[in-house]
């Protein structure tokens, strides 16, 4: 369609390796001539005939010609990339785009490449082919509208720059295009090297109307929904996908050929599918993608990133927001399937976790979840600030790592988004830097209550009641029995208890500071689900912080001077804090929960820290990797309803993974 200017538009369809893409332009190339087509709620063709539609499809899927002009035959070298492109364009439009990555067309181009001649243009192709369908229809030549749809333009770009030929097609008034784009910098950029303007968002630099089709992940709750799974591991698995179509498309064939297998024979067949992964690249991107640090694509000499290159091998799963020129820093987006094969010792609690949310999904998932994402985010930093270990840090400036503050979760900052709901005079909590430089990402599941003090230490949970499998014997880990003693606490080394009502606090960690002195800190997880029976209020706060008052009081008493908070170097409550990490936590304002603590602080002094991570903070700190596990989380403790907007807008996006 032209606009008032009668200059036909652009189309760009934007979105990450494996969303879509192909598919789309796939189906625009193969359309039905009586189908309707329809954008944005306009049928283009009234009279429901699309004959005249004549889609001419582009692609480099096929492979490479395997063919180039002699070094001495200069002329014929000169014209080569547009050959390229002549030879392509003829291919898909005569064996159809089912058949145009057939592994003929090597054997095809050779035929025919060097017949060609070499004043032969895109446009004179283009004519030629919409003279065809014009006498195959018996009407005049000017009644075929021709489209051409190009796959994948990152693609022509860096195939002997062919691009530039296809810029001369796009410039032609009478030539409709769609082009799939990775990122929308060759598209601006091809066409300011046509057109000579300067390209705006919503224009081409020949003025031509640019419109952007951005293609997000698809809502894998919707999905499953309007697609009638009702298997609850089959729905994990998809929601694991983050999304990713190619992904779930994956998923969904494995599950066809074995209906019945479990969750780890699926993992392992989507894995095994998915061509070209690199789950050791991955990791160097893991710190960045967890610790919500944008990366950039484009380095200082114009050169693409290993970000850029990895986002574009498909290794991350990043789509590009549109920018008019350089797309901006974004945190890489990791697949959740990729970091199940993380084989790094030190990282040993992100491919748990992931296993946690398929395995042991339970009203104790958000408990385990929130445990070994800390154990793996001291991990990651300390990785980060080694330069041994190869972190992509995307030039972050790296400090001390700040363990609660209410700025944003980043680089230098562990726990963000917090709320400080009581300070204590004297407590440094607000500007507190710890020391991770000792973090092994360990993680001690013990069967006690953690306020006592039992002759040797706590005792471990059996191997397979372990929420981290252990690595040895003894405090670095366990032994393969089960039924050994944790006998110390050693700092960064997380503990959670499968003890049933112990009191206040589910996990804990002692931090060593870079002021010298160790910092305990309490995790308390609560899910609110808003409803008389689960919601969280002031008044459970007060009383889970009037028990950590009560009990703190007896630790720190003599009798609990062999107790292993106390023997880690925490001799008083000025050393601790009550950190509440509470889901979906929507009924009490923060303002409320500050003065209720500053009364009863008044009544009877609470000596240690109160600090609050609400929803908002666990959705920054988990990102768009964690998001999954976020939403299964408060899948398995809250069966919401999805909304018809939603389900209507995942079932017309079902087609895209078919």
């Amino acid at each position: 369609a032209a606009d008032c200017d009668g200059l036909i538009g652009v189309t760009a369809l934007l979105a990450a390796p494996g969303v879509g893409k192909t598919h789309l332009c796939d189906d625009i190339a193969r359309l039905d001539a009586t189908l309707p087509l329809v954008l944005d709620g306009e049928q283009l063709f009234v009279d429901g005939d699309n004959r005249h539609l004549l889609a001419v499809p582009v692609t480099f899927a096929n492979g490479g010609m395997q063919w180039t002009p002699k070094s001495h035959e200069s002329a014929a070298l000169a014209v080569w990339p547009r050959v390229e492109l002549l030879v392509r364009v003829v291919f898909a439009h005569f064996v159809g785009v089912d058949r145009r990555s057939d592994d003929r067309f090597a054997a095809v181009a050779r035929a025919i490449a060097p017949q060609l001649p070499r004043e032969l243009t895109v446009r004179h192709v283009l004519d030629a082919l919409a003279y065809d369908r014009a006498q195959a229809l018996g009407v005049t030549e000017d009644t075929i509208h021709v489209l051409l749809v190009v796959d994948e333009l990152l693609s022509a770009c860096d195939s002997n720059k062919v691009y530039r030929d296809a810029v001369d097609a796009l410039h032609n008034a009478r030539r409709g295009c769609v082009v799939s784009t990775l990122e929308q910098t060759p598209v601006l950029r091809g066409e300011q090297v046509g057109g000579g303007a300067t390209a705006q968002p919503d224009r081409t630099g020949s003025r031509r109307p640019l419109r952007w089709l951005p293609m997000p992940m698809l809502d894998t709750f919707a999905w499953c929904k309007a697609n009638g799974v009702r298997d609850e591991t089959q729905k994990r698995l998809y929601v694991l996908s983050s999304g990713h179509p190619r992904t779930m498309q994956f998923v969904r064939e494995a599950i066809g050929k074995q209906p019945h297998a479990p969750a780890i024979a699926i993992i392992g067949a989507v894995n095994g599918t998915r061509a070209g992964r690199a789950p050791t690249t991955v990791v160097r991107f893991m710190w960045a993608a967890l610790a919500n640090v944008p990366l950039p694509f484009v380095a200082a000499n114009r050169q693409p990133t290993k970000f850029a290159t990895a986002v574009q091998a498909g290794n991350l799963i990043n789509g590009v927001v549109a920018s008019e020129h350089v797309p901006p820093p974004a945190v890489p987006l990791v697949s959740l399937f990729d970091v199940l094969d993380v084989a790094e010792p030190w990282l040993r609690a992100l491919p748990q976790l992931v296993w946690t949310l398929v395995d042991k999904l339970d009203g104790k998932a958000f408990e385990r979840v929130h445990v070994l994402r800390t154990a793996a985010m001291f991990v990651l930093h300390r990785m980060a600030r080694d330069t041994d270990f190869h972190m992509d840090t995307g030039g972050e400036q790296l400090s001390t790592l700040q363990l609660f503050s209410d700025e944003p979760t980043g680089a230098n900052v562990l726990f963000g988004g917090a709320h400080f709901l009581h300070v204590p005079a004297g407590s440094t909590i607000e500007e507190m830097s710890i020391d991770v430089h000792q973090a092994q990402g360990i993680v001690h599941t013990v069967t006690d209550n953690l306020w006592t003090a039992p002759d040797g230490g706590w005792t471990h949970a059996r191997d397979g009641d372990q929420l981290l499998p252990r690595r040895g014997a003894g405090g670095g880990g366990g032994a393969a029995g089960g039924d050994d003693k944790l006998a110390l606490l050693k700092p960064l080394r997380l503990v959670y208890t499968t003890y049933d009502t112990n009191e206040a606090f589910d996990s804990a960690v002692v931090v060593p500071t870079t002021a010298g002195t160790p910092h305990l800190v309490l995790f308390e997880n609560k899910f609110s689900r808003g409803d008389a029976k689960n919601k969280f209020t002031s008044d459970d706060m007060l009383l889970k912080v009037r028990k950590a008052r009560t009990r703190l009081g007896e630790l720190f008493g003599d009798e609990k001077r062999k107790h292993l908070f106390r023997r880690a170097g925490v001799s008083s409550a000025a050393q601790v804090t009550l950190c509440f990490v509470v889901l979906r936590h929507h009924s009490v304002s923060v303002d409320t929960l500050e003065s209720k603590l500053l009364d009863e602080n008044d009544a009877t002094p609470i000596a240690f820290n109160v600090v609050l991570l609400d929803h908002a903070a666990l959705v920054q700190h988990y990102g768009d990797t964690l998001a999954p596990s976020v939403a299964l989380c408060e899948h398995v403790l809250d069966a919401s309803t999805i909304s018809a907007a939603t389900l209507a807008g995942a079932a017309g996006a079902v087609a895209r993974t078919e």
